[in-house]
């Protein structure tokens, strides 16, 4: 785990001043809290591994993963605004102003999106351009303002069981001649970005299945649930105000901290019309490393996002994460309002059990699932009203 460093100063794009870090490294930024706590606001720590563009000053300032996304859709995506991660294992920690909470009032269940720069190749959500990467959260419960507190994987398909089966550490070193990546030597960090960098490190996270290490991630033709969720860089991200899915805007002024802020279904191929496209995920998915069951985390207010690919792709280069923004996703009570009342309640749980019908988890069916997302959506005041009470 490298040390934790403070990021200050103001502005989004800012002079780098990168610092050492043991064991390893990290680089090192300024940056201001954004007076926009939708997204993360905060860069904690920035520790790529080897790769062909941490290097480049066009992607290696882990301020692009402050504030908003500069969504591109889903035929190209727009990298005008990213921090890559490098290799496998390499890192960004994020962190937000406010506490991420799982939210039952929240579409689909989802509570925050992360934002990358996946595509779907020739229009086709059974074929994307992806770098999978590992999503991990820690709630601040020592309330101290550091993350040092324990770390929680977001499970999902990729990373199902016990995550620690598929805990990996990758060494790397700058000789040119030693059997350890990178193969290329241009692609270690350089003294000029990463002054005091060591000559070697290593880095660690969980390693993504056969089927995510690829030049594209294919599915079933045919198939419309998703096979693949709780991962970063895997869905292309909308463009700002695009509401009828063909990556034209039609509301220029439209916000982002609202259009941003409104997921998409996670368990459905395909981004929904009107939505922010990226990668969501529910709090509920976190499971405990080491044994795999749930961590019942009422929140989260840091996200470590990491390569979860260990593979070299030719001409392509390493498989690499890279990360535009993240969001907290703001609540939507009127998605669970079934008697058009203007909110949620148990008239609208009456409604569901005399056979209205509503898919709330979003997975194409109504089950039993939807009526216990619809209760806990219609007793969040109760819940509300109860001081300090965990949802």
């Amino acid at each position: 785990m490298i040390p934790e460093r403070e990021y200050c100063g103001s502005g989004r794009r800012v002079a780098a001043r990168r610092m050492l870090c043991a064991p390893a490294y990290a680089a090192m930024f300024c940056s201001a809290t954004l007076g926009q706590p939708d997204f993360a606001t905060r860069v904690v720590d920035y520790t790529p591994a080897p790769g062909q563009s941490i290097n480049d000053a066009s992607f290696n300032d882990p301020l692009a993963a402050i504030g908003p996304p500069s969504g591109g859709g889903t035929l190209a995506p727009n990298n005008s605004d990213l921090v890559s991660l490098g290799g496998f294992g390499g890192s960004i920690i994020l962190a937000f102003d406010q506490r991420v909470i799982d939210d039952p009032r929240n579409r689909f269940g989802i509570d925050a999106i992360v934002f990358g720069n996946a595509f779907y190749v020739s229009g086709s959500g059974l074929r994307r351009w992806a770098d999978a990467g590992v999503l991990e959260i820690s709630l601040d419960a020592n309330g101290n303002g550091l993350a040092d507190d324990p770390w929680f994987v977001v499970a999902g398909p990729a990373i199902a069981g016990v995550p620690v089966d598929q805990q990996q550490t990758q060494f790397w070193d700058d000789d040119p001649v030693s059997p350890a990546p990178p193969s290329n030597p241009a692609w270690y960090p350089s003294e000029v970005f990463y002054p005091g960098r060591p000559a070697s490190y290593s880095t660690e996270t969980y390693r993504m299945p056969p089927g995510l290490e690829a030049l594209t991630v294919d599915l079933p033709a045919g198939t419309m649930l998703e096979a693949w969720r709780g991962l970063a860089d895997f869905t292309p991200v909308s463009v700002l105000g695009d509401s009828d899915g063909d990556n034209i805007s039609d509301d220029p002024g439209a916000a982002p901290e609202e259009f941003y802020t409104r997921p998409d279904n996670p368990l459905m191929v395909g981004v929904d019309h009107g939505s922010a496209g990226g990668d969501g995920f529910d709090i509920a998915w976190a499971v405990e490393p080491l044994t795999g069951t749930p961590a019942k985390l009422p929140g989260f207010d840091f996200l470590r996002i990491s390569t979860g690919g260990n593979i070299v792709l030719g001409i392509f280069g390493e498989q690499s994460t890279e990360i535009d923004a993240a969001s907290d996703v703001r609540p939507d009570e009127a998605f669970y309002d079934l008697t058009a009342d203007g909110e949620c309640g148990i008239e609208d749980l009456y409604s569901w059990h005399a056979g209205t019908g509503a898919d709330f988890s979003g997975e194409g069916a109504v089950t039993p699932a939807d009526s216990r997302m619809l209760q806990r959506c219609a007793r969040w005041r109760e819940r509300e009203d109860l001081a300090g009470a965990a949802f």
